[in-house]
């Protein structure tokens, strides 16, 4: 039988898993515990009577908030969590969408995608003609969004 040894947290990583009140931002480079803590954090703030609905998670990628809403459902042992994880981009389009009078926008506005997104960046670059940012070939385009 193979035995599973439970991770502890680091001090600065306990702190904010602790720590329920107001918000913190996680930063530290890869397999560094983020995810962990971040898990931890709203395990802990559940398990204070914070209603999971009322918790908010940010993060860049897609493929990090679904790893945190995989790893927060086996943590709870539930199937569904009413944990609100997003990517940054998908939160702001849930306002824009629920809110689209505030920002001036009809019903039918559409997200860029990337094909569209680095045609207009390159319209940009073209129209202001920026003589820095460049490289040794005179290249306008190679600091552009990858």
């Amino acid at each position: 039988m193979q035995v599973i040894e439970k991770i502890k947290p680091n001090i600065k990583q306990q702190e904010c898993i602790d720590n329920i009140n107001g918000k913190y931002l996680v930063l530290a480079g890869p397999g560094t515990g983020k995810t962990f803590t971040i898990i931890q954090r709203i395990k802990s703030m559940i398990e204070r009577g914070i209603e999971p609905s009322k918790i908010l998670c940010l993060t860049f990628t897609d493929a990090a908030a679904n790893e945190m809403k995989i790893r927060l459902e086996k943590e709870l042992d539930k199937l569904s969590v009413d944990v609100n994880i997003y990517t940054y981009h998908s939160f702001c389009c849930n306002i824009i969408d629920e809110y689209p009078e505030e920002f001036e926008l009809s019903h039918s506005y559409r997200i860029m995608n990337d094909a569209v997104s680095r045609a207009f960046i390159k319209e940009c670059i073209d129209e202001i003609n920026p003589k820095e940012f460049r490289t040794e070939k005179n290249d306008p385009y190679y600091y552009m969004i990858q």
